[in-house]
Order: C-alpha cells, then structure tokens, then sequence
C-alpha cells in the first residue's frame, strides 16, 4: 500500500523530484551511444563494445561503492550528488566526443555513476526517511522513476527527430541528471529541520496529553478572609 500522507514531506518530494529527472536520461546513453559511435564513423562492434564497457564498470561499481559507503566515515549523499553531477555533465558534452578512446573513458564514468545511484537510492531514503517509512518511500519514488523512464528515452528520440541529430538527446539526458543532483544538495539540511520539527510537534503533543491527564485540585473558599486556597493530591497526602 501507498502512504500517501508522505507527499506531505518536504524531503520526500524532493527525493521524489530528483529520481523522476535522473530516470529521464538514465537510459539515453545506452540508447543513443552505439548509433553515435556510427555517426563519428565507428565500427559497429566498437559501438556494441561501449556498451560492455558501460555494463562491466556498473557492476564492478556496484561494489566497490557497497563497500566504500559502509566506512564510517563515508557521506553517502554527497557520493550520491557528486556522481550525478559528474555524470550528467559527462553526458552533455558527448556530442563532442568524436575518438574511440573519448567514448570509452564515458562509458566507464556513466556506468559509475549510474551504479552509484542505483546502490545508494535505498540506503539515502532510509537515513532520511527513516527505515520504518522505506517501504511507503520505494514505492511512491518507484513509481516516479518508472514514468520518467517510460517517456525519457521517446522524449529524447523525438528531440532528435526535431533537431535532424543525437545532440539534442544527449542535452536533455544530461540536464535532467545535473538537474537531480542538484536538488539533493539541500537534502541533508531539510532533513534534519523536518526531523527537528516533528521531535517538537512531538513535545507539544506531549504536553498537551499530560495537562489533560492532570487532575483537578480541590478549592477552599474561606467566607472570612475571602480568599481562594488550592488543595492538590500531595496535600492531602502530607495531611
């Protein structure tokens, strides 16, 4: 089931946002990169060898950064930012690779930073989120990505058909890539002033809970002195 009442998080959205652009250009490279590699008169199998290239670093990244953000002293957020602005910057100057070896070194650093988004997705949502809400958040963020990737690759072939090349394609998959990571810059500070807020909203409740939990004192008028005088449980016990 969804938990909707998630929407209402400042972070979740935000996490939300950023996966919904980065899967918009997610798979444009492997899409796009063997028809590109023909265009700057490569051979077919040098096309094809791209995208090995691009599949043997996303698994032997996958990892490698398991193993990294489990130190201590790993940020995996900012691993996460870093490699999808290293990425998708990557991605927008394609149009300017033109040599075998240029492509190749792009493959191996898109399926880096693929491999690190893909990996570290969960673990952010639960750091956070919160792990008890990591099944509601997969699911609405899921469900995002899987939109975005279902209309990002048509969108960018539609781009080219406009634009008469594969320029456009590799612009629109880098934008939306640089694009997501930078909205996760903020994450980390919303994060903690959301927790902040729902720890005080906490307190108040709190309060509130144990002023009603009160019980009443007992007043004593006294017709003499016209005074008011409170007796509370602890004075009658003294008593």
């Amino acid at each position: 089931m969804f938990d909707f009442s998630l929407l209402k998080s400042p972070t979740m959205l935000l996490c939300g946002a950023s996966c919904l652009l980065v899967m918009f250009g997610f798979y444009i490279p492997s899409n796009f990169l063997p028809v590109w590699a023909s265009d700057v008169n490569l051979s077919t199998e040098e096309g094809a060898f791209l995208i090995s290239t691009m599949g043997v670093s996303n698994t032997i990244a996958f990892v490698l950064i398991g193993y990294i953000t489990d130190k201590p002293w790993a940020n995996c957020l900012v691993i996460n930012n870093t490699a999808l602005l290293i990425g998708g910057l990557a991605t927008c100057f394609v149009p300017f690779y033109t040599t075998f070896a240029a492509l190749v070194i792009y493959a191996v650093v898109f399926g880096i930073a693929m491999a690190v988004f893909i990996v570290l997705g969960s673990i952010l949502m639960a750091e956070l989120l919160g792990e008890h809400r990591l099944n509601s958040s997969f699911g609405l963020v899921g469900l995002s990505m899987g939109l975005s990737t279902f209309v990002g690759s048509p969108l960018a072939g539609a781009l080219s058909d406009i634009s008469g090349n594969y320029n456009a394609a590799f612009y629109f998959g880098g934008i939306t890539m640089v694009l997501g990571g930078l909205i996760c810059l903020p994450l980390r500070r919303i994060s903690n002033w959301e927790q902040s807020r729902r720890k005080d909203f906490n307190l108040c409740d709190t309060y509130d809970d144990d002023q009603k939990n009160e019980k009443p004192g007992v007043k004593i008028v006294s017709v003499k002195k016209l005074s008011v005088f409170t007796v509370t449980d602890s004075t009658r016990d003294m008593n």
